[in-house]
């Protein structure tokens, strides 16, 4: 799921974050709902592709992220 890249970017998709959190995915449609916590939505829909800062998810862990497994480097 993640690699060398997800750190680089600035936003992780929903799938991501609520495994970063340890939630399932509809529970961060629904925290972002009760504004728990700070998504940008880029459908149309209020379930549209949720994206969430990473760091708005380390907010809510208390610290920053660290990925420690390996890359996956297909050969």
């Amino acid at each position: 799921m993640f690699n060398g890249q997800t750190l680089k970017r600035n936003f992780l998709e929903a799938s991501e974050a609520a495994f970063l959190l340890g939630i399932e995915t509809k529970t961060l449609y629904n925290w972002k709902l009760a504004g728990k916590i700070k998504a940008i939505n880029l459908g149309r829909t209020t379930r549209g592709r949720l994206r969430i800062s990473i760091a708005e998810v380390e907010r809510l862990l208390g610290g920053k992220i660290s990925i420690t497994e390996e890359p996956n480097v297909d050969k």
